[in-house]
């Protein structure tokens, strides 16, 4: 989807508490930011998210990720895999290291906790549909000290390990969902130089997108051990 100023874009809340989901509403309608979202649908449990996801095709989900009747991670898995073009972002209350590792294999474009600011949630949602890697603030905090203090994780698989540092680095923020440009700030590199390393990073890890790259470092630090 493109993001342009003007932009409107469809949503569909799947939560198990109308509280919550009255607050994102409510979120939503504040005026003052470039995207206007629309939620088109809200669903209490996996099975009426999936469903209201193959009515209404939202441009994007935000999906618990523990509801009464399943798991929203499998909800995630089900919904990009009937409808490939949408968004999910997961937003929950839990903020575990295997349950983003298990949200972003699933296919979620980001991992969001429930306690994060109305214009944080506004800008993640917009990086989302952009095709960008979100992670809450504290979750990329987390993975932003491994950089900030030179303390890199020893990487845990075969694949990993064929990085260079810089090329790690570069995973590291590219896991914590910054942009490009953001990465070449950090770390005082051009963003050719940035996109150059990116190149790399996939052709070592096999795989196609930021998303994939950045699940695997996930797992590499989730899980330590040969691959």
């Amino acid at each position: 989807m493109t993001i342009a100023p003007g932009s409107r874009a469809t949503v569909l809340l799947v939560d198990d508490s109308s509280l919550i989901r009255q607050g994102i509403r409510d979120v939503l309608s504040l005026p003052g930011h470039d995207v206007t979202f629309e939620v088109v649908a809200e669903a209490g449990t996996a099975a009426e998210g999936l469903a209201a996801a193959r009515t209404h095709r939202p441009d994007l989900v935000l999906l618990d990720i523990r509801l009464p009747d399943g798991s929203g991670i499998d909800t995630c898995r089900q919904i990009l895999a009937e409808l490939p073009a949408t968004r999910v972002l997961m937003l929950t209350s839990y903020s575990n290291d295997n349950l983003v590792d298990a949200a972003i294999v699933a296919g979620a474009q980001g991992y969001l906790l429930k306690e994060i600011a109305p214009p944080s949630l506004l800008t993640a949602m917009s990086a989302a549909l952009a095709g960008r890697s979100v992670l809450s603030p504290e979750i990329t905090a987390h993975v932003m000290q491994f950089v900030r203090g030179n303390r890199m994780p020893a990487p845990a698989a075969d694949r990993l390990a064929q990085l260079s540092p810089q090329e790690t680095r570069v995973l590291v923020l590219v896991a914590g969902g910054l942009t490009n440009k953001q990465i070449g700030a950090e770390l005082n590199l051009s963003e050719n130089t940035v996109k150059n390393h990116l190149v790399g990073v996939f052709e070592k890890l096999a795989v196609r997108s930021r998303s994939q790259a950045a699940a695997r470092y996930v797992r590499g630090r989730a899980h330590p051990g040969p691959a």
